[in-house]
């Protein structure tokens, strides 16, 4: 059971992802707002991992219009899709499946990336963030909200398929991988954060 509930936070699917992401939605709220902060305002910008659209949902109403969101997801994908229709067709947001390893844009085109909670899932997190770096405009932003390794580790579903790292972990590997960790927001002491790097 703890298993599938699990695999429903990395790839949801079907009732059980619809469940997932919503509880997602109310789970991370204070990091939506912290990365909203954080975000700057105007340009290309990409959510990897996009789950129910919620944060992209937010952007449009901000008044953003140059959204692009990936999600390895086809079923998130789809519904998003058509919650969205209206923002599509008027070229405000533009959707495709992909993953944080292999996304598909062309080098040096998003003015920032964001991401909520997924690199628990990434194969790596060089992997994830040399990919990152590709996408990104020389001094791009980037914002990668997550949770405290300790904290979340105490979780039973951190134990089924969830890789964690130290904070120190996450800055010194986007150093080595072309970023400048500029600042980490601190949403609740030991427990989350926001991380606001930029690619050099």
């Amino acid at each position: 059971m703890l298993s599938y509930l699990a695999s429903q936070f990395h790839k949801p699917n079907g009732f059980g992802g619809r469940c997932a992401t919503l509880a997602m939605n109310v789970i991370n709220r204070a990091q939506y707002h912290c990365v909203m902060t954080l975000i700057p305002p105007q340009g290309h910008i990409l959510d990897i991992g996009f789950g129910n659209g919620k944060m992209l949902k937010r952007l449009l109403q901000k008044g953003y219009r140059n959204l692009y969101g990936t999600e390895i997801s086809e079923s998130c994908l789809s519904i998003v899709e058509r919650k969205l229709l209206w923002a599509t067709q008027k070229g405000y947001v533009h959707l495709q499946r992909g993953t944080a390893e292999q996304l598909p844009y062309d080098a040096s085109c998003m003015d920032c990336i964001y991401s909520i909670n997924t690199i628990y899932f990434w194969n790596t997190l060089h992997e994830g963030l040399q990919e990152i770096a590709r996408v990104l405009k020389p001094q791009g932003t980037l914002v990668l909200a997550c949770y405290d390794k300790k904290w979340m580790g105490r979780l039973p579903l951190a134990a089924h398929g969830f890789q964690l790292y130290e904070l120190e972990e996450i800055c010194t590997a986007l150093k080595r991988n072309g970023f400048m960790c500029v600042r980490v927001a601190v949403v609740k002491e030991n427990k989350a954060y926001c991380i606001y790097a930029k690619r050099l």
